[in-house]
């Protein structure tokens, strides 16, 4: 209880107006950001030799637990990419939450285990190089569909993922601005 009380907090550069247009504009595209995450975010994500070894020593990767976490996935995003989401009644805070909290979870059993001894597990670069994946690579995947895509929206989509990136626990002096 007293970790979602005190990590309930947006940043301070949280703009409200750019994070509602961020998620309209997704919202107006759903069927192309969705498919752009399943056939482009998701696959750089998974094939990344880190990544993939912390999925991995999971189990998260096989059988029935990989469609749990690929619908999983699919809900946190659609959480962060819903209308009014990080409003007190949305659902993106407390979605990132419970992802930051599971990551937290996995670190501290992958560490506990030494399932991972040469690096610690779902760390900085890691969480950084995922968010690129949820909102860079969406972008270009839909500039590549042939999907038009203005910079100013481009940016906004990236802005509303920094949020969730820094709330995530990235390092906000690591978040490109």
């Amino acid at each position: 209880r007293r970790f979602f009380d005190e990590h309930a907090s947006l940043p301070p550069w949280f703009d409200q107006h750019r994070a509602r247009r961020a998620q309209r504009w997704a919202s107006a595209r759903l069927f192309h950001v969705t498919a752009s995450l399943f056939c482009a975010s998701l696959p750089i994500a998974y094939a990344g030799a880190r990544g993939a070894r912390v999925l991995t020593s999971t189990g998260s990767m096989q059988g029935k637990r990989l469609d749990r976490r690929v619908n999983e996935t699919a809900q946190f995003v659609m959480d962060v990419l819903e209308d009014g989401g990080f409003s007190s009644r949305g659902s993106a805070i407390r979605a990132i939450q419970k992802v930051r909290l599971m990551h937290a979870a996995v670190r501290a059993h992958l560490v506990e285990r030494g399932a991972i001894a040469d690096e610690v597990p779902i760390n900085q670069e890691d969480l950084l190089g995922t968010l690129f994946t949820f909102s860079v690579v969406v972008v270009r995947s839909l500039r590549l569909l042939g999907i038009p895509v203005d910079d100013e929206e481009a940016d906004d989509h990236y802005q509303l993922w920094r949020v969730a990136g820094a709330m995530l626990g990235i390092d906000q002096r690591l978040l490109p601005i």
